[in-house]
């Protein structure tokens, strides 16, 4: 057409040129680069038989767009692999694509940022001949931007980039990586995004088995969710690493996760929010996609010098102390009472540090690698405290009058092994029921509530409660 050159031809794939041949396609290989006059270039390769398996690759040097010619937009339609990933970069402003050979996958690098979009009548990247159809995308300068063009009534499904069984990885080697409002990446296996700067989640990542976000690679970058109120991960395993922030107070992460690990490397605070009924853009809540059931298990949370926070929805909430992290600083339970069936657990080989701003370091209560440093906990029903103590890390008195209360749930079972607050500063709590089994050093404990509180199972060797 004007505005599109198309080289090739697909035999009973929706072919737009007939091939006298339906029983075999050649490869298409760029031997030398192509400075269009038209906007838009497809190219198409492939066929249904099982014969011959047509391939898109290009020769060392021969790229697709020039600095001066760049393309608006570059299609790409092959039953085995698409292969576009010369180191100097290709320059097509927006990229669609389609791999329909089992276990082929689609690689493209682009010199200035791209954008999976629409081209020539084809919507996104969509990885549909089953078995491990990897997508890679890389960007040597620019942004990586993902938006929202497919739909489930014109495409089968929501997913933006849809790597079937295989994994996807976007590389921005020096810009951002952007999932648009309304857009989602999704894979039945792993979700990889690296960046320089920063990965805006305006809608979600899906992937069965795990997602990896690094943020700021050269020292400055964050985790950022522009959208309140639409998932932004749904995995088995998450893991975060960013140089600053991931997430904030006014918009954390939201998240339907198993577990999850989460690191700020330079300065920054970590916010997340785990709902298993949270729905994305397109109203698929994690409960729906069957991915995980609700509650999360943070194995880890750790920044330099900043606040962590996390909050149930729904669902259980465990937090474990690292064991190889150099500083986990204020881990924030707070409001992790959810909508009522949600329970709290917090294991820490060393101490439990609690009513703490994450100075807890400062305090002589435990190895930075070994503690959990929080604010106060909430739960609505039960909150399980394991450490080697448990000590109440706020510095000021107890204030009778307006208490600073550490422990909020119906019921608390705490575990130790030396002592659970002290005589001098104990734990303030606010339970009905409480358990305890801590060897030696004692229970400590100051209850706000009104009425009893009842001791269920109390096994221990001092004991101090008002």
């Amino acid at each position: 057409s004007s505005n599109v050159l198309r080289i090739g031809y697909r035999n009973g794939l929706g072919a737009t040129a007939f091939n006298p041949n339906p029983n075999s396609s050649d490869n298409i290989t760029v031997t030398a680069t192509i400075a269009p006059v038209i906007p838009n270039l497809a190219l198409l390769t492939g066929t249904a038989s099982v014969v011959d398996l047509g391939t898109i690759t290009q020769s060392g040097g021969a790229l697709i767009g020039t600095a001066i010619t760049p393309l608006t937009g570059l299609r790409t339609e092959s039953t085995g692999d698409t292969t576009l990933n010369d180191p100097l970069g290709n320059r097509a402003t927006t990229i669609a694509a389609l791999v329909t050979g089992a276990g082929s996958d689609y690689s493209y690098r682009d010199a200035t940022g791209v954008i999976v979009g629409a081209v020539d009548g084809l919507r996104g990247i969509f990885m549909s001949g089953g078995g491990a159809t990897d997508v890679t995308i890389v960007a040597n300068t620019g942004d990586i931007q993902v938006t929202d063009v497919r739909t489930a009534a014109l495409d089968g499904d929501d997913c933006d980039i849809n790597a079937g069984a295989g994994g996807v990885t976007l590389t921005a080697l020096t810009g951002n990586a952007i999932v648009d409002p309304t857009a989602s990446v999704c894979s039945t296996t792993t979700i990889s995004i690296t960046t320089s700067d920063d990965i805006f989640l305006n809608n979600v990542l899906r992937a069965t088995i795990s997602v990896t976000l690094v943020a700021g690679t050269d020292g400055t970058g964050s985790i950022i969710n522009p959208t309140v109120g639409t998932l932004d991960i749904d995995t088995v395993t998450l893991t975060m690493t960013a140089a600053n922030n991931i997430g904030t107070a006014a918009n954390p992460i939201e998240m339907n996760v198993g577990t999850v690990r989460a690191t700020s490397t330079v300065f920054g605070s970590i916010f997340l929010l785990d709902s298993n009924v949270l729905p994305d853009s397109n109203g698929v809540t994690g409960a729906a996609s069957g991915i995980n059931p609700a509650g999360v298990t943070v194995l880890g949370a750790t920044t330099v010098d900043g606040e962590i926070n996390v909050n149930v929805v729904d669902g259980a909430l465990n937090v474990m102390a690292p064991t190889t992290f150099p500083r986990n600083n204020g881990i924030d339970a707070n409001d992790a009472d959810g909508s009522g069936n949600g329970d709290v657990t917090l294991i820490a080989f060393g101490a439990i540090c609690l009513g703490t701003d994450g100075t807890a370091d400062a305090l002589g209560v435990g190895t930075p690698a070994s503690f959990l440093a929080l604010s106060d906990v909430e739960a609505t029903d039960l909150i399980t405290l394991t450490a080697d103590a448990v000590v109440d890390c706020d510095p000021t008195l107890v204030d009778v009058a307006a208490p600073r209360v550490n422990v909020t749930s119906a019921r608390l079972l705490a575990n130790g092994t030396n002592g659970f607050g002290t005589a001098a500063n104990p734990i303030e709590t606010s339970v009905s029921f409480m358990d305890a089994n801590i060897e030696t050093n004692g229970l400590f404990v100051d209850n706000f509530i009104a009425g009893l509180m009842t001791l269920t199972d109390i096994d221990l060797d001092l004991f101090s409660l008002e």
